[in-house]
């Protein structure tokens, strides 16, 4: 229904290419005035879809009609496509794998019985933000999927549902000196 926030509070980051995730793209392309306020908000940013929440966005969509309405969305000038190289995608598999080796040891190191249930999408979206970590950012609704001993919120775009109800959005970072600091950790085992 609406959003509750202004360039002002996002000094800082123009000219990031922001990764927007499955569950924040369905509102965009719900919500006519969210997207364009975030439009507004983000204006000095490249809004990009990643190749895997591409097809996280379509996979469930049967409808024809629907289909096509939701393609061309995507395709809109809204948004950039990310660019998929054989080489850049196998930097990504190896970054996924270490991620979610550490995800696994924090579990472990916290004595939480909760396990990373980081999909494979979220974790290769993940790995992705890790090859240019000083430009690309994330927006996602799910934020357990990108843990904090690794990744940094930066802002929160709250959505006021028309129930009342608030989903936070947060736009994310991946944080260097964290992934160092658990990276070295996990080679001392």
């Amino acid at each position: 229904m609406s959003t509750i926030s202004n360039m002002s509070q996002v000094l800082g980051i123009e000219g990031k290419y922001i990764y927007l995730d499955s569950d924040f793209l369905k509102v965009l392309s719900e919500d006519i005035n969210f997207a364009q306020n975030i439009y507004k908000i983000l204006i000095k940013n490249y809004l990009v879809i990643d190749n895997l929440i591409r097809l996280e966005f379509l996979r469930d969509i049967f409808i024809p009609e629907q289909k096509a309405d939701k393609e061309k969305f995507i395709n809109s000038n809204f948004f950039q496509q990310s660019i998929l190289h054989p080489e850049v995608f196998t930097k990504q598999q190896e970054n996924a794998l270490l991620l979610s080796k550490i995800y696994k040891q924090q579990i472990r190191n916290t004595k939480k019985n909760t396990a990373c249930h980081s999909s494979p999408v979220d974790l290769l979206l993940a790995a992705r933000l890790m090859l240019n970590y000083v430009r690309e950012l994330l927006i996602t609704g799910n934020k357990k999927d990108f843990p904090s001993c690794i990744f940094d919120i930066i802002h929160i775009f709250p959505y006021e549902l028309k129930q009342g109800n608030i989903i936070p959005f947060c736009l994310i970072k991946f944080n260097k000196d964290k992934f160092d600091k658990y990276h070295k950790e996990l080679k001392e085992i």
